[in-house]
């Protein structure tokens, strides 16, 4: 249930119809059961392939489907080529958006601001049960600013 990111063919989906999509469950209202209970948007999904997805004003779940077509690009590459910065190249459980890690870069250059600090307030704007994911943010966010000085100084494109 929820959000379906699927990657490749311009965001359609993948003709190779290997992978089903959850269908929508539509929203109820929820109210907590128990005093730990989580509304359902926060929620982890029980089906495969779901990504903790860290935005510039959120962090939350979506399930992603990748291209299975014959000859497809790796998932990390399926990855990169929509905006999204995987935390691991072997088995991504997390990614981060391109506009989150230059929020990021630039919240330390212009304020100093260190990027378990910025991780922090994201999940302050979301909700403060979603897993740390600081650590992943800081090696990201190292690899993010040598491939920015990288492009800044000509040496890629």
């Amino acid at each position: 249930a929820g959000l379906t990111l699927h990657l490749g063919h311009d965001g359609g989906v993948c003709p190779s119809g290997v992978r089903e999509v959850p269908q929508e469950v539509p929203d109820e209202e929820w109210e907590p059961s128990q005093p730990g209970a989580r509304p359902p948007h926060l929620q982890v999904p029980d089906t495969p392939g779901y990504m903790v997805v860290v935005d510039t004003l959120c962090v939350h779940y979506c399930n992603l489907a990748y291209c299975n077509y014959p000859g497809s690009l790796d998932p990390h590459i399926q990855l990169l080529g929509a905006g999204l910065f995987p935390a691991s190249t072997a088995c991504p459980n997390t990614v981060f958006t391109f506009k989150v890690l230059d929020g990021c870069l630039w919240d330390n250059v212009e304020c100093g601001t260190a990027a378990m600090n910025y991780f922090s307030k994201l999940k302050r704007f979301t909700s403060n049960v979603f897993p740390q994911s600081d650590i992943e943010l800081l090696r990201v966010a190292r690899i993010w600013r040598v491939l920015k000085l990288l492009k800044w100084n000509g040496f890629g494109h």
